[in-house]
């Protein structure tokens, strides 16, 4: 430190410059939204930061000041902590409101300027004949719910939900959206107009009436979707809700986000991609594909084609469902599947029960219980590491088995002279040999816990 005075860093005028020339561009320009911008690159902040103290550093090289310059204080230390958790936060928030930062309240999302308002609802009504076949597209905000009538009519009954700071600027908010219905190629989309000079958007509460043959093509942010008795192909594309469909005659193509999905009776193929919590496939005709990361508890009921789910930690398929699959709470269930089932997993109590094709399961941190009732005529084979493993055959079952266990115990029920017990270097046991005349392979491999081969009651 030279005279008892140390240089200030550029950081903070540079960091002046640009917000104040952003804002200007944003104020001389109303299309322009800087929210959405300052979300995605406040990072920039920290590299501006992190630069401005390296040219610090080697303007003042050789001085005592370049020491002062290159370290962060305690009061820097805690201001970056407060920029990175505000900017995630802050990151978020605008990600689910493209339309500029928003809070929650009450369960609903309103922009900064209208929050200390009351909320208003006005009607909104659309009908018309259209041609088939068509899809129909709408983007919206809210909930929607959808019948099937006779006819080519089309019918469009909502709310428009705004929330401002009396019933006038509500209702002048309000007036300035309006439903069109579009003929666009391929069908027709209905979307909500917007005159020019609101920067609010309401939120629409929308029940649709439409011919049972029409194909949909949904989006909503913050609501429920529901339709039933629809038969054309439905798109659902839903961010924080709820879906449930009920008898559709087509196919199902959802995609959502911090969702409940509960889907029944089903006549073609099904696929839901995302996040969320509980979701419940039941009763399909046609395949069943759920990939990305729910939380549970998951059911698959009654596929009759392909059913597969896929995560992070999971990958599972089955031929077929006969009865259901099940995974809630780290449980894993599945019951009556009458063709092959992979399943590679972990962390996870699993129970077959009925499975008739082949088996294949590896597992890590949990035990596995596979359970037959008829004497098994295909593959099994079970990978498993810090768990047990326990197959139950009935008595007349007929198999040749390679168990081996890894610094754990080998315990069987079935006992003949083809049937051998040894234990290996490094602790291992196995059990290898043959038993019965029908005979199945069976193929168990564990380590620090137990396989148990048990004869069933």
């Amino acid at each position: 430190m030279a005279n008892g005075y140390r240089r200030g860093s550029i950081f903070g005028a540079l960091l002046l410059i640009s917000l104040g020339a952003l804002f200007l561009y944003s104020n001389m320009n109303p299309e322009f939204n800087v929210w959405p911008l300052f979300a995605q690159y406040w990072p920039l902040l920290i590299i501006f930061w992190g630069l401005s103290k390296l040219v610090d550093y080697f303007i003042l090289r050789g001085t005592p000041e370049a020491y002062y310059s290159a370290r962060l204080r305690g009061g820097e230390i805690f201001g970056l902590i407060m920029l990175v958790l505000f900017g995630t936060a802050f990151t978020q928030a605008v990600r689910f409101a493209p339309d500029g930062p928003r809070i929650t309240f009450d369960d609903e999302d309103w922009a900064f300027g209208s929050f200390w308002g009351e909320t208003y609802e006005f009607p909104a009504e659309l009908k018309e004949e259209i041609e088939l076949p068509a899809t129909l597209s709408l983007r919206s905000r809210g909930d929607i719910t959808v019948s099937t009538t006779e006819g080519k009519e089309l019918r469009m009954v909502a709310r428009k939900i705004v929330r401002a700071e009396n019933e006038e600027t509500a209702r002048k908010i309000a007036d300035r959206y309006q439903p069109v219905l579009e003929k666009v190629s391929g069908g027709y989309e209905l979307r909500w107009r917007r005159e020019s000079g609101s920067d609010r958007a309401p939120r629409y509460h929308i029940e649709l009436f439409v011919p049972a043959k029409l194909n949909l093509d949904l989006t909503t942010r913050r609501g429920d979707i529901e339709i039933k008795n629809l038969e054309g192909n439905l798109e659902v594309d839903l961010n924080r809700g709820a879906l449930r469909i009920n008898d559709l005659g087509g196919n199902l193509k959802a995609k959502v986000r911090r969702a409940a999905t509960e889907v029944n009776h089903v006549r073609g193929d099904v696929v839901v991609e995302g996040s969320g919590n509980e979701v419940y496939l039941r009763t399909i005709s046609g395949s069943a594909s759920l990939k990305g990361e729910f939380f549970g508890p998951i059911q698959f009921e009654a596929i009759q084609g392909q059913a597969s789910f896929k995560s992070r930690r999971t990958n599972f398929s089955a031929a077929r469902i006969d009865g259901e699959m099940t995974i809630d709470s780290g449980d894993m269930i599945v019951r009556n599947v009458p063709g092959e089932v992979v399943l590679e997993t972990r962390d996870k109590e699993i129970e077959f029960d009925e499975v008739a094709g082949p088996v294949h399961i590896e597992n890590k941190g949990g035990q596995v219980v596979l359970r037959y009732r008829k004497p098994p005529t295909q593959t099994i084979e079970v990978i498993n590491s810090r768990g047990r493993i326990e197959l139950i055959l009935p008595s007349n079952s007929g198999f040749v088995i390679d168990a081996s266990n890894r610094r754990g115990e080998i315990d069987s029920d079935f006992t003949g002279p083809d049937l051998k017990f040894d234990e290996e270097k490094r602790r291992t046991k196995t059990l290898t040999g043959s038993y019965g005349r029908r005979r199945t392979n069976i193929q168990l491999k564990t380590s620090y816990g137990e396989i148990r081969l048990r004869k069933s009651e």
